[in-house]
């Protein structure tokens, strides 16, 4: 299943996505990246700012991870090819992450594709969409959780969500 990490600039996001990025990579995984910025992602097979080549590449592969950076860039309309990350890319074998500061700024359609949630120091609508989208009140806590924190859930457990912390990375 697919996955979303949401939060506020600088809350730790991409720090947490290059983090994943780098262990899965050292595991031998093919590690995809699509970010507007074209910033250093660790271990990563292959990465770009451009969305269409993006898509060339990755619907010729099968198997491994997707990183969408600033994903709302990408993803802002239900029409966006893109869209394919979310609904089409499990058939091929990936597992994809989506980054946003708002989880809202994703289509409920890609969020419904998605099974875990990582979500920092966020805005309380955005607290509430997870906490309904999730069925986890708890997760209303983004709203007031430190800076390089988060709260990680998923929608196919009854479990609570877990607090971790960046700077403390037991439970990883």
């Amino acid at each position: 299943m697919h996955s979303i990490i949401a939060g506020q600039t600088r809350s730790g996001k991409s720090t947490l996505a290059k983090t994943l990025s780098g262990i899965l990579a050292r595991r031998g995984e093919a590690v995809y990246v699509l970010d507007p910025k074209n910033s250093r992602w660790p271990g990563a097979t292959w990465q770009t700012d451009d969305a269409e080549n993006f898509m060339d590449v990755v619907k010729c592969c099968r198997d491994g991870f997707l990183f969408c950076d600033e994903a709302s860039n990408y993803l802002y309309s239900r029409s966006s090819p893109l869209n394919w990350l979310a609904v089409g890319s499990a058939g091929y074998g990936f597992k994809a992450f989506f980054i946003v500061q708002r989880i809202n700024q994703l289509s409920t359609v890609i969020r419904d594709q998605c099974d875990y949630l990582y979500l920092f120091l966020s805005a309380i609508g955005s607290c509430e969409v997870a906490a309904a989208e999730w069925g986890k009140k708890e997760l209303l806590q983004a709203a007031t959780i430190q800076r390089g924190s988060y709260l990680r859930a998923q929608k196919s457990t009854p479990a609570a969500p877990v607090l971790h912390n960046l700077f403390n990375p037991k439970g990883y």
